[in-house]
């Protein structure tokens, strides 16, 4: 299995040698890297990408991005190797550091490690030029003495700017403005007067679109980046790694609004602290991090660390030194680099000015870029952190997605035969909300251009959304530290809330099956999250009821058994009379082909038949097959007997054992005193038993009822004058009686 490789810092590697570590890093890592090719230098150069993403974990324009470039002056190198860093650093840690593992999980990382890769082919053969303007520069920078570098050239010259240091010769510097004790030199970069050769006339720090930019995108390698950066909305910060000056450079705050100047020094801060090289505001039309940031809303740093001087122990810029300054550099070349870094001045023959002087400073590994070695490694290290700063400033989305049983539902009619269990009423809540410093907007610059959340839900199939709908649009979310940017005092004692960080969206969906919930915004990220409801808490399932079969059609009905009721002719007395006998236990409960064997017993005189009030049920199978015993061997059951220990065998006064007593039973409450009718006031004689019930007749006969060719209902019986007088007061309530009052007469209410 193939391994990151590690990166060589002992030199500065041409661009086939960087496409080659790319490529080297992608087969090892393809779960993590992906190269891409998004244009050509006029020489035909590939301008090689990377994007670098834990692809497990979602797409890369799915997720938050960070743009990182570098090489974008030919002459500055340093920049290539620490986005090459960057690169080696992201592959081999996933997995092993935490913080990488949790960047490259939430968010992407676009490498762009050389833009201008014609132009750093020439420095590495040639060496670094910064030439003037055309119109001031007379020598076409070129290789006169054929020893592979371009240094300076210098001749002496009355009239020229430069005057060598008393103290160590090879140092020039600037002419007093009142000296005239020579010898003087100008100063020239080696090269040819007046011939065509090798000399990068293109800028690419100055070819994006700007406020006073001219031929804005002219180069094809301007035209690649800016397209890609238009084409990838994800891209929510910017860091350019330059070098040379030895500071941390934004974009000037003058066209921001106070928000996002605060926000952008707030990062420069935080890029100062981990570098240790000092804030600067500076302002460069057409530069690639103001047209990102003025143009798109992308707030871009230039990370220029390296400084020569600061290296060797001084405090102030190249341009503000000093002749002891500049001495204290050389003796620092001399220490750390044994001289290298500065080429001794031999005199050479020029074929058109004639005696001149070939040496000075490699601009190239000294002022410009650090010393390859262990130098470059310790630039390379901050500049790699400060990137992974930026990506963990990126907002960051994250959402929770719930999901809670409210009810249930019938099931929709299909048609078909038996039941249908019923369907749930499923509760969906989605919490959204930004765990980022920054703002889902990045920049107040461009927060009109941005788009606000979108969030889809699908219902499961078959079934149908009740409440809400199937997309909604949510405003962007604040990130942590949006309450400071907006406040006036920047003090440890300033209160700040977290308003306006989340949003809680709500549906109600009928029927089981996957619901999906889709978030996406185009510079946040993108999440999804699936649920099935299987184990969402609620209220439990109703029961489901099975009906009985239905009855057949068609058949004979089974015939009526007719079950035996004993008369109830039995009194009391003869029951008491009876010979006492064991209790017998009463026969199990009737199971399939149970029949009894013994009967009630058979008052003399009485018939077989079943009487008039006998109950009737269906013959069933057992019924049928058991044949009806001989009455000789049908038994006699005993009637229950009072047992003697029993307490209602205790002799009472007055009571014959098995007669019926009056009065209440024993616990119940005692009779409430009512209305006794006038008839009964008196003491009644005692009722006579007549000899037959033919000898019975009504004290008071009633009218006998009509026939139904009369009225339609009998009239009603003469009033009963033996009750007292009616109650003063009614019962019915005080409204009804009104109502009654008020109706019409022969108008039922």
């Amino acid at each position: 299995m193939p391994v990151v490789p590690p990166l060589e810092t002992r030199n500065y590697p041409g661009h086939p040698e960087l496409c080659a570590y790319m490529q080297k890093v992608a087969e090892a890592v393809p779960h993590l890297v992906k190269l891409f090719s998004i244009g050509e230098s006029p020489e035909g150069r590939p301008l090689m990408l990377a994007e670098v993403t834990n692809q497990g974990t979602g797409a890369a324009s799915l997720k938050p991005a960070l743009w990182v470039d570098g090489n974008i002056r030919g002459d500055e190198v340093a920049g290539s190797v620490a986005a090459l860093a960057l690169l080696q650093r992201l592959a081999a840690d996933h997995g092993r550091d935490e913080l990488v593992t949790f960047l490259l999980d939430t968010r992407t990382f676009y490498i762009l490690p050389r833009v201008d890769p014609d132009g750093a082919e020439f420095s590495l053969k040639w060496g670094a030029i910064r030439t003037p303007s055309k119109q001031a520069r007379r020598v076409v920078p070129g290789d006169v003495d054929g020893d592979g570098r371009i240094l300076q050239m210098r001749q002496k010259d009355p009239q020229g700017g430069w005057k060598a240091s008393r103290r160590d010769p090879r140092l020039l510097l600037r002419r007093a403005p009142d000296d005239r004790q020579g010898p003087f030199y100008r100063l020239d970069f080696e090269g040819f007067l007046g011939v065509d050769g090798t000399c990068p006339e293109r800028n690419l720090a100055r070819n994006f679109p700007g406020r006073e930019a001219s031929g804005a995108l002219l180069e094809p390698e301007a035209r690649a980046v800016a397209h890609f950066l238009r084409s990838h909305p994800n891209v929510g910060l910017g860091l350019s790694l330059r070098s040379s000056q030895g500071r941390i450079l934004t974009p000037s705050g003058a066209g921001f609004s106070p928000s996002d100047r605060t926000s952008i020094r707030q990062l420069g801060l935080r890029a100062e602290e981990i570098t240790g090289c000092p804030l600067m505001e500076d302002v460069q039309d057409g530069d690639l991090a103001d047209w990102m940031a003025f143009e798109l809303g992308i707030p871009c740093l230039r990370s220029s660390l390296w400084s020569l001087p600061r290296m060797a122990g001084l405090e102030r810029e190249c341009t503000e030194l000093s002749e002891t300054e500049y001495l204290a550099i050389l003796r620092w070349l001399d220490r750390e680099r044994a001289g290298a870094g500065f080429v001794p001045w031999r005199s050479y023959q020029h074929p058109q000015l004639g005696t001149v002087e070939i040496g000075g400073w490699d601009l190239l590994t000294t002022w410009l870029n650090p010393p390859p070695g262990e130098i470059l490694a310790l630039d390379c290290q901050r500049s790699v952190d400060l990137a992974l700063s930026l990506a963990g400033a990126l907002p960051r989305l994250v959402a929770d997605c719930r999901e809670e049983k409210v009810g249930w539902a019938d099931a929709d009619e299909s048609g078909q035969e038996g039941l249908h269990p019923p369907v749930p009423l499923r509760k969906i809540v989605l919490e959204i909300a930004n765990e980022g410093y920054l703002p889902t907007w990045i920049s107040e610059h461009a927060r009109v251009g941005v788009d606000r959340f979108v969030v889809e839900l699908t219902p499961p199939a078959g079934g149908r959304l009740l409440v809400g709908s199937t997309r909604t649009q949510v405003e962007p979310l604040a990130g942590f530290a949006t309450s400071h940017l907006f406040s006036e005092i920047q003090a440890p004692w300033s209160v700040s809330s977290s308003e306006g960080q989340s949003k809680s969206l709500e549906w109600l969906v009928r029927g089981d099956g996957e619901v999906r919930v889709q978030v996406h915004h185009p510079r946040a990220g993108s999440l999804e999250y699936r649920t099935s409801g299987e184990e969402a808490p609620g209220l439990p399932p109703p029961p489901i009821y099975t009906l009985p079969p239905p009855p057949k059609v068609g058949g004979t009905p089974p015939s009526p058994v007719i079950t035996p009721v004993p008369p109830l002719s039995q009194t009391l007395s003869e029951t008491a009379t009876r010979d006492e006998s064991p209790v017998v236990p009463p026969p199990p409960s009737p199971v399939a082909g149970y029949r009894p064997t013994a009967r009630l017993p058979q008052i003399a005189g009485e018939a077989r038949p079943a009487p008039s009030g006998a109950l009737h049920r269906a013959v069933s199978p057992s019924d049928a097959a058991t044949p009806e015993p001989p009455a000789s061997e049908l038994t006699e059951l005993p009637m229950a007997s009072i047992r003697e220990d029993s307490p209602l065998r205790k002799e009472v006064p007055g009571r014959v054992l098995g007669e019926t007593t009056t009065g209440r039973v024993l616990g119940a409450p005692p009779t409430k005193p009512g209305p006794v009718h006038r008839s009964l006031e008196e003491e009644l004689p005692a009722a006579t038993m007549p000899e037959s019930p033919g000898a019975l007749s009504p004290s008071r006969p009633l009218p006998p009822v009509r026939l139904p060719g009369g009225d339609a209902e009998p009239p009603a019986p003469p009033v009963d004058e033996g009750w007292g007088a009616l109650p003063s007061s009614s019962r019915i309530p005080a409204p009804l009686l009104l109502r009654r009052s008020r109706q019409p007469e022969g108008k039922n209410p």
